[in-house]
């Protein structure tokens, strides 16, 4: 009768003893994919660190280059040629708000700069008229001016019998002389669409200052 127990109490035994095998096999198993996937996820983590360095890197090189940018753009407002000063320096000002912003990405930042930046030198490929006070022989007068590039402003009085252009070197608005102003109101009218386009002579010169 005890052997019999022992026999049964023995099988008995066996079979939880194969069950508890089996599921350390299977603990086994799954501890080693748990640690496949840590390592993994440690991987994609010291990669995730590696470009954490490498933007705030790129950010460290960005923001001196945008400090750069924008006093290259107010240099070309104050020290360039007097057009749409208004327009230009808002859009300076706002890029300056934007850059003590926390808010604004680094990326938002870069973009508007660089726009801002192509809209200036885009000037030098364009020309305009728009209407203007300007002062010119001590008074202002109300005329026409146009915008010949980056190169040159012209001025013509709205009654058609003055002109003057913009002395670069002395910083100032100076009167052409009278033979000057068909020059300058052909170029005005062409640059309005006014008339068609043909070869005028203008009085370019001062191009810089002293």
């Amino acid at each position: 009768q005890e052997e019999d127990d022992w026999r049964n109490e023995k099988e008995k035994l066996k079979a939880h003893f194969d069950q508890l095998t089996e599921k350390r096999n299977d603990l086994v198993e799954r501890n080693k994919q748990l640690e496949d996937e840590i390592s993994k996820i440690e991987k994609r983590v010291r990669e995730k660190e590696i470009k954490l360095r490498k933007i705030e890197q790129i950010e460290n090189e960005i923001h001196p280059l945008i400090d750069h940018l924008l006093e290259q753009i107010h240099d070309l407002i104050s020290t360039g040629l007097p057009f749409l000063t208004d327009e230009r320096t808002q859009r300076l000002a706002r890029l300056q708000e934007m850059r003590d912003d926390p808010e604004v990405t680094l990326s938002e930042l870069f973009r508007r700069t660089m726009e801002a930046l192509l809209i200036e030198a885009e000037y030098g490929n364009t020309v305009e008229v728009y209407r203007e006070k300007v002062s010119l022989d001590g008074s202002e007068v109300l005329g026409d001016i146009f915008r010949f590039g980056r190169v040159s402003l012209f001025f013509l009085a709205l009654d058609r019998q003055s002109a003057g252009v913009f002395d670069v070197a002395s910083g100032k608005w100076r009167t052409l002389d009278k033979t000057q102003v068909p020059a300058i109101e052909a170029v005005t009218e062409m640059a309005a669409k006014h008339r068609p386009m043909e070869v005028v002579s203008l009085p370019i010169g001062g191009l810089t200052p002293e």
